[in-house]
């Protein structure tokens, strides 16, 4: 669409050479530039957030830019500017066993993939470099170039650590896309359409027509897409590619330099893009909450970029709160927990919408409530089993327990005492990541 207008608009001015094919290789790279630009500024600024934020959950100062032989002007505004050229006027080693087109390849192709990815995002009402049919499944598609990048990146630095946080990355993105397509799918559903523009359009009438308020199953689905998000863009908990504890730095062990700083641009970018996603399918887009309040075109970008940077404001906290997951329990959490729950929430959608043709509004959501409040009843007094648990899980979209392995993040006290716990078996050792044993 911003192609488009940019085509016509020079067009208009210039009727002369109206057609020119310069005009359309001029209307295509004016937006490129400014996405560049646009990524450039923003990855200063949350990494300036995340900076911050980091300092006041660990109770520091942080970069004030204050006092003799502090210059990193005020309130340290200027600490990203000074950690991006330090970066980039560092030496850039390549080691001498690497193989070196893929070493240098390898940044500049995830990057590639987070650029492109910006296309079908829509930041307004008519701000959208190309308003896609598919504008979803193009998303969901080139993010998926990352993993290429990561297993070269990985590969090619000769580098057992790196290789190491190579694997662990592909295993876990490509894991993890599994369950935030499923979510998504469910949206796709509700607005008939893979368009950006048209499942934001499906939302209008504010915030109680969100998708994420439109039946009890789309919370569990923003849930398990958002921390599915997290799982793509390698975030803590779920940082296990490039875990400083075990593989050092990971894939990105022998990266310096100018391609060491694209790797990190281009995650911040990420969560951008999915960040966007989230807010696109579930939280309205660029629509208002209040129907009648800035509910605006010229308002449109405003709403879109201030729900992105919060999600992106949760990301930054859950990064530095929550401490990572083992390898077991990231794809645990992934195959057992994440995809039977988003298959269930298709089927749950599925037969809300059926029943709602059948059933006024009112008597169906009591009737979902009333059936979890019975199943709640019956896990508490019935004898403890893993069949018991599973009902409980499937009815209420939680995974409290497991046949197999023990439960992730319980304590060890609880789960000796709680009811939900009884039902694991009694020789598996606690390894909760809150155990005090570790």
């Amino acid at each position: 669409m911003t192609v488009d207008f940019i085509y016509d608009t020079l067009n208009e001015f210039f009727p002369s050479l109206a057609g020119n094919d310069f005009f359309l290789f001029i209307a295509m790279l004016l937006p490129i530039a400014g996405l560049l630009g646009f990524i450039t500024i923003y990855g200063f600024g949350v990494i300036y957030s995340e900076i911050k934020v980091s300092s006041f959950i660990q109770d520091k100062t942080g970069p004030m830019g204050q006092g003799p032989g502090l210059h990193a002007g005020k309130w340290g505004l200027l600490q990203p500017v000074a950690d991006g050229i330090k970066l980039f006027i560092k030496e850039d080693i390549i080691p001498a066993n690497a193989d070196r087109p893929l070493f240098i390849l390898a940044p500049f192709m995830i990057f590639i993939g987070a650029l492109v990815a910006f296309i079908a995002v829509p930041f307004g009402e008519k701000i959208i470099i190309a308003d896609m049919n598919i504008g979803l499944l193009y998303i969901l598609g080139v993010g998926s170039i990352a993993v290429i990048a990561l297993i070269l990146a990985g590969w090619s630095s000769n580098n057992k650590w790196a290789l190491y946080g190579g694997m662990r990355s592909a295993a876990q993105i490509i894991s993890y896309e599994i369950p935030a397509g499923i979510s998504l799918v469910v949206v796709i559903l509700l607005a008939s359409s893979l368009n950006m523009q048209d499942i934001i359009a499906y939302q209008k009438g504010g915030i109680f027509n969100w998708i994420i308020f439109d039946n009890p199953f789309m919370p569990i689905a923003f849930v398990i897409y958002f921390i599915s998000a997290l799982a793509e863009c390698n975030r803590t908990p779920f940082d296990l590619p490039e875990s400083e504890s075990e593989l050092v730095a990971g894939f990105v062990t022998e990266y310096s330099g100018t391609r060491y700083a694209i790797f990190f641009l281009s995650e911040y970018a990420n969560m951008f893009v999915v960040s966007a996603v989230a807010v696109t399918a579930f939280l309205g887009g660029w629509q208002s909450p209040f129907p009648n309040f800035l509910n605006t075109p010229a308002f449109s970008m405003f709403w879109m970029v201030s729900k992105t940077f919060f999600l992106i404001f949760i990301m930054i906290w859950v990064r530095w709160t929550v401490p990572r997951l083992r390898v077991d329990q990231l794809m645990h959490l992934c195959w057992k927990v994440f995809i039977p729950i988003g298959l269930f929430n298709v089927f749950g959608t599925l037969s809300s919408g059926y029943l709602s043709t059948k059933i006024s509004k009112k008597k169906l959501l009591s009737a979902i409530y009333f059936f979890r409040g019975v199943s709640l009843i019956y896990f508490v007094f019935m004898p403890p089993s893993v069949v018991n648990a599973l009902i409980f899980e499937i009815t209420f979209g939680e995974q409290f327990s497991n046949s197999e392995e023990p439960a992730l993040a319980i304590p060890n006290t609880f789960r000796q005492n709680s009811i939900v716990c009884n039902c694991i078996p009694k020789h598996i050792p606690s390894v909760g990541i809150f155990d005090s044993r570790r």
